[in-house]
């Protein structure tokens, strides 16, 4: 296999990159994707052409889904700091969603626009890894540079706290659809010659949006799920007991293109 050069999506140098699990690996992303192209979804979804990735050219993702997006010292140092303990969060969702899912999916309520809320309890976890390893998620999924010298500060040094919360909010729920995909942060036309800058990842089983909070719009309409943002104010070394409700919801809020596990 060829070198994939560029430069990091955390540290911005330009380096050899490594191949970075989104999700990680371990938290259930280790199967296989067929990865389409969002612009190529959108057409077929004006056309009207159902389903909406019919004929549509893909990516075979053997490893899971992922790309080559970072540096190996930002990949092993996030792998090492965040990763497992957002796996650990992950995996101990999905054992709650194997003896509570079907009493959920059984509710019709979420067709009519209601979205019920199933309340996780963790114990002992760590909050900053966890949101760490989200933020470093949305930094492999956008652009090189799109978040600025913030983001990378703040995932370079575990034991920052420096991250802007009147700009930035994150917030969670409960993807029940088959689908994963994702968008860098994105620019949602709204009408009124208004915006929304989101991006949006969607796996299997955690759903996660990161809003602009200074998007020129109000908001409050599109905002969705259980806001995570007040883990990054929670010191690396502590561990907390925490209950959150995590919303429902079958596939992505904002995202167009979708890898389809295979």
């Amino acid at each position: 296999m060829g070198k994939h050069e560029g430069n990091c999506h955390i540290c911005g140098r330009y380096s050899n990159l490594t191949y970075e699990h989104v999700p990680p690996k371990a938290a259930l992303n280790y199967a296989p994707v067929k990865k389409y192209s969002g612009t190529n979804i959108i057409m077929q979804q004006q056309k009207k052409i159902t389903p909406d990735t019919y004929g549509l050219e893909y990516r075979n993702q053997q490893r899971g889904s992922g790309g080559y997006t970072l540096c190996s010292e930002c990949n092993n140092n996030t792998g090492s700091y965040y990763a497992d303990h957002y796996n650990s969060f992950v995996n101990s969702l999905y054992q709650l969603l194997e003896t509570e899912y079907t009493d959920y999916k059984n509710n019709k309520s979420m067709e009519k626009g209601f979205y019920p809320k199933l309340k996780l309890v963790s114990k002992k976890i760590k909050p900053l890894a966890i949101f760490k390893q989200i933020i470093s998620m949305f930094c492999s999924t956008s652009r090189v540079d799109t978040y600025g010298d913030e983001f990378r500060t703040f995932l370079i040094d575990k034991e920052s706290l420096i991250f802007d919360r009147k700009r930035w909010l994150v917030s969670i729920y409960i993807n029940t659809s088959s689908r994963c995909g994702s968008t860098g942060l994105t620019k949602v036309i709204l009408k009124n010659n208004e915006y929304l800058n989101v991006a949006e990842i969607v796996t299997s089983p955690l759903g996660m949006i990161l809003y602009d909070l200074y998007s020129p719009c109000n908001i409050e309409p599109y905002l969705f799920g259980c806001g995570l943002t007040n883990f990054s104010e929670i010191p690396y070394d502590s561990e907390q007991n925490v209950i959150i409700e995590l919303p429902f919801n079958n596939g992505a809020r904002f995202v167009p293109g979708f890898s389809k596990k295979v």
